[in-house]
């Protein structure tokens, strides 16, 4: 994943994997996956299916049920603690000036101790988050 910010695209994410690469800004997606899909479009019930099985509704409208069916909601934690994991390495990547490598099955930036000191710091006493996996 590379972070640009100085392209004909404008600011965005460029995604690349072994079978292509896109580029995701505010005002549109672009590359070679998306275009396909006009071609080769998802199945109408991929959102559905995508969702667990849930038709899609607005997020808060999603959380208000799941609070009464005690379900997963579609917006989950899990999925935004990753969304969010992209957002804080790419600082991280910024701030050194350099490219990370991470590890998403240990969540940690293998091999750079600089990078790995930008992922939590010392929390103020009395106010101690502990969590286990």
């Amino acid at each position: 994943m590379h972070i640009i910010s100085n392209s004909s695209d404008g600011n965005g994410i460029l995604f690349e994997g072994t079978k292509g690469r896109f580029h995701v800004s505010r005002s549109r997606i672009k590359g070679k996956p998306y275009e396909d899909l006009e071609e080769n479009p998802l199945p109408d019930d991929a959102i559905v299916k995508l969702y667990g099985g849930k038709k899609p509704t607005s997020h808060m409208q999603n959380f208000f049920d799941c609070i009464v069916s005690r379900e997963k909601p579609i917006s989950d934690v899990w999925t935004h603690h990753r969304a969010m994991t992209t957002c804080h390495l790419a600082t991280i990547a910024i701030r050194l000036n350099r490219t990370l490598e991470w590890d998403p099955a240990t969540q940690k930036i293998g091999g750079d101790k600089d990078a790995n000191m930008w992922q939590a710091r010392e929390q103020r006493k009395g106010y101690e988050i502990n969590v286990s996996v």
